[in-house]
This record gives structure tokens, C-alpha cells and sequence, in this order.
């Protein structure tokens, strides 16, 4: 929760945004996702890489276009557009315990550099 909450109140990029978070919920932060224009995602990912930083799309398919989910097994109703927008903004920034406070601000300061 500390890093997320570095991450949160670090990144400042007006091309990347945070997620919101219901002030009644205490997020465990197994991801740290952010969200950039879909047509701007791989230089984002690339850029970071270049500044040494390594992302993830975990998000990356919807769920009625996982292989595993044979057509016809379930009802989907409606476009999913906001499903398939997230899908192909959603960019996961390195979080986990082992982080030190340098290397979160070298991932704030990679982000807050990065422009489309």
C-alpha cells in the first residue's frame, strides 16, 4: 500500500491515468495499473523499458475472448466497450514488497517524463 500510494500521489503525467479507488475499500495492490491511449501503449511500455523500468498488460484480452471460454458458453449482452477500451489502455507499473523508495521514484520519474 505504500508504494501504490507513492505511485498515486507521484504520477502527475497528464497521459496516464491512475484508477480510481472507492474511499471504502483497502486495496491490496497485487497490480499497479494505469491506463494510457490505446494507440500510445507499446511507446509507453517501450519508453519505460528504455528508462530500465518493466510494465505488464495483465488485462491485456476480455474475458468472452479468452481462449479457454468456448463461444456459446456464456451470454454476453451488449459491445463491452468500456471492457475492451480498458483492455487496450491497461498497463501494469512494478509493485511488489521488495521495491525500494528509489526505485519507485525511478518508475514516477519515467512516467512523469514520458510524453506521446
Amino acid at each position: 500500500r505504500h508504494i501504490a500510494s507513492r505511485y498515486r500521489e507521484g504520477l502527475h503525467s497528464p497521459h496516464i491515468e491512475t484508477l480510481a479507488v472507492d474511499p471504502r475499500s483497502a486495496p491490496t495492490w497485487h497490480l499497479f495499473p494505469v491506463r494510457v491511449a490505446p494507440e500510445h501503449r507499446d511507446a509507453f511500455r517501450a519508453a519505460l523499458g528504455e528508462a530500465g523500468v518493466q510494465t505488464g498488460t495483465h488485462y491485456a484480452r476480455i474475458i468472452p475472448e479468452q481462449p479457454a471460454l468456448r463461444p456459446g458458453s456464456f451470454d454476453v449482452v451488449g459491445e463491452l466497450e468500456r471492457a475492451r477500451l480498458f483492455a487496450a489502455s491497461e498497463v501494469s507499473l512494478p509493485i511488489h514488497p521488495f521495491l525500494s523508495d528509489d526505485e519507485v521514484d525511478r518508475v514516477v520519474a519515467a512516467c512523469n517524463a514520458w510524453k506521446p
